[in-house]
């Protein structure tokens, strides 16, 4: 049975959830979008009726700031075997929502998004009864054949994910979200934010992924910090690249914190000299626990709840998770 975000429904368009605090949104499809997503949806909607997959395509679902970025370079790793290519994850693996809007023509996206030479790796945060790139015609290519689109969902524990989600929603302007943490906890709680509620969103996803098991491959951000090279190589099986040691290796050096925060502060500051913007504290501490500090004691009862509401094995929280490195 589908889950769905308890918020009210309204007009399509831009709205606030607070004129004090801020937190701007799209609603689309009853769904809360980021700000960006009433400029694209006519060109997403074009998008989907003109694109198809090519065979090797891989997807990653994942609600906000449960592990997407690290997963966008891991995989980008895999198909291009190459530290030196893979440079910029979120703009090198497209989320097609957010990049046509720097695309006059949807044809034009399309057109360089088929020229690639690489496996391609997509991104959706969309909850999985709005997912539409796995109802999409596929193609052969020759650098892949055989090989079924394959989508990858990562999920990380709500207590993190909401810190993480309020960094991001405060970082990024176009929010206008100006609330403390406690604000935000609330909006969390409601499923008042980008991409709606967290559990259902995830409640969703873990049907899907039951009744897929030869396509949709569940990756939990604490499984990725307890053991990344084992990991990799579970991807690389799921996504019939080659699992050789020289590879699994390469992915992995190149895919711990400190090599992606290295490489993301490099790329920024490449940015800065030529006066472009940059996303700043998107690759913030990447830690297990780090929420400890953010939440009070009701708030805690609060979260746990909501998961013993929705209960599935990538919640399996008996207790409060532990704060670990």
């Amino acid at each position: 049975m589908l889950l769905f975000s308890i918020m009210a429904a309204k007009p399509e368009g831009v709205h606030k959830m607070d004129e004090v605090t801020g937190y701007k949104y799209s609603w689309c499809e009853d769904t809360v979008y980021p700000p960006f997503y009433a400029k694209t949806k006519e060109k997403f909607e074009e998008f989907l009726q003109k694109f198809k997959l090519r065979t090797g395509d891989i997807t990653i679902c994942t609600f906000p700031k449960c592990g997407t970025t690290w997963m966008q370079n891991i995989l980008l790793l895999l198909a291009m075997k190459d530290l030196e290519l893979v440079t910029e994850p979120m703009r090198q693996s497209k989320w097609p929502e957010m990049h046509l809007i720097y695309s006059e023509a949807v044809d034009d996206f399309i057109e360089q998004q088929n020229a690639q030479k690489y496996r391609r790796v997509w991104k959706s945060h969309a909850p999985s009864h709005i997912y539409a790139l796995d109802k999409l015609d596929t193609v052969e290519w020759e650098g892949a054949k055989g090989v079924k689109h394959k989508t990858i969902i990562v999920s990380r524990n709500p207590f993190d994910a909401a810190v993480s989600m309020f960094h991001h929603s405060s970082d990024i302007p176009s929010f206008e979200f100006t609330g403390d943490f406690n604000v935000f906890a609330d909006l969390f709680l409601e499923g008042n934010v980008e991409s709606g509620c967290y559990w259902a969103f995830h409640r969703n996803w873990w049907e899907k992924y039951q009744k897929n098991p030869e396509t949709v491959l569940w990756v939990t951000f604490e499984d990725l910090k307890k053991d990344l090279r084992g990991q990799i190589r579970r991807l690389a099986k799921f996504l019939e690249f080659e699992e050789t040691d020289e590879l699994i290796d390469l992915v992995y050096s190149g895919s711990t914190f400190e090599a992606m925060k290295a490489q993301s502060e490099k790329v920024n500051a490449e940015k800065e000299k030529k006066g472009e913007e940059i996303k700043k504290n998107h690759i913030r501490k990447g830690k297990v626990g780090g929420w400890h500090g953010y939440f009070s004691e009701e708030q805690i009862e609060k979260f746990n709840k909501k998961t013993a509401e929705a209960p599935c094995p990538w919640l399996d929280f008996t207790s409060v998770p532990e704060k670990t490195e």
